[in-house]
């Protein structure tokens, strides 16, 4: 049975969860069964309980947390039954300023034209945990020479919200693999891609209708509207948050990207506006 997009939104909403204390297990070469963690502590997952308890098929295999660096932190998950691996990539932080400005630089990088990909820590970090979770799997060396192949005879795929289905799609285009993103910010700008190239991209691009990074950007593969009815831990920011905020971010990057402030002062800048929005954004999947 083919991973399910109910598999993809469960697994993308777990890249939020710190799994640091099973790091032990992990590098021992051990899996965890997702349906076996407690999660009664992490408020962004508790309430999706009913919905990880059938997927007992799905075991954790692998984690990093470079919050401390890049900002970048992924999740490998095995399919027990099927063989399937899913890299699932976590979004930008809900308590964004907890983890200094690394999501907020990959965000940015994101969200400009031409913008510079290559230099972009996070996508940098994520390639590095696909292919050291492959290798440690395989046995063999995997780098990126070889990924590609990797990732189809293991019938790897990504998955991931926001920033996280962002990345999702950059590894999509260095691979071929498949991809399934919620909300997932478009990247085609970002690689110089148009919007019919971006198109044939292996990716299912799901976007609830008001959701504001969903509909940024120029997303690769298709694009489907959601029906929301997935749980959530606090209400969508697109009901409540002001557009004039909305307007704000927006001309803080454009400033930016013309070059009128600093990068110290786009960051003061653009932190400061977040924080306004932070009790309405820090709750959402």
């Amino acid at each position: 049975m083919a991973v399910t997009e109910k598999d993809y939104l469960v697994l993308s909403k777990l890249a939020y969860v710190n799994f640091d204390a099973y790091a032990n297990v992990l590098a021992l070469g051990q899996t965890v069964p997702i349906n076996q963690i407690d999660y009664s502590q992490t408020n962004q997952v508790a309430s999706w309980q009913n919905y990880i308890e059938p997927m007992g098929d799905w075991k954790l295999i692998n984690y990093v947390n470079k919050n401390g660096s890049s900002g970048y932190c992924g999740a490998a998950f095995l399919n027990s039954q099927t063989g399937d691996i899913v890299f699932a990539s976590r979004g930008t932080e809900p308590y964004v300023l907890q983890y200094g400005m690394g999501d907020i630089k990959q965000d940015v990088q994101l969200a400009l034209i031409g913008g510079p990909s290559g230099t972009n820590n996070q996508f940098v970090d994520s390639l590095s945990f696909v292919t050291d979770t492959l290798s440690r799997v395989s046995g063999q060396i995997v780098d990126r020479s070889n990924l590609s192949r990797f990732v189809n005879t293991y019938k790897v795929s990504f998955t991931g919200h926001s920033l996280g289905g962002g990345i999702s799609e950059f590894l999509t285009y260095l691979t071929g693999g498949r991809s399934v993103t919620l909300n997932g910010v478009g990247i085609g700008q970002a690689i110089n891609l148009d919007r019919a190239t971006a198109s044939g991209y292996n990716t299912l691009h799901l976007v609830i209708s008001a959701d504001l990074t969903g509909n940024y950007g120029i997303p690769l593969g298709q694009v489907r509207s959601l029906a929301d009815d997935l749980p959530r831990s606090g209400p969508d920011p697109g009901d409540y948050i002001d557009p004039s905020s909305i307007s704000r971010l927006a001309q803080i990057i454009n400033r930016y990207a013309w070059g009128q402030i600093s990068t110290a002062q786009f960051y003061s800048n653009f932190s400061t506006e977040l924080v306004s929005m932070n009790n309405v954004t820090r709750n959402y999947i």
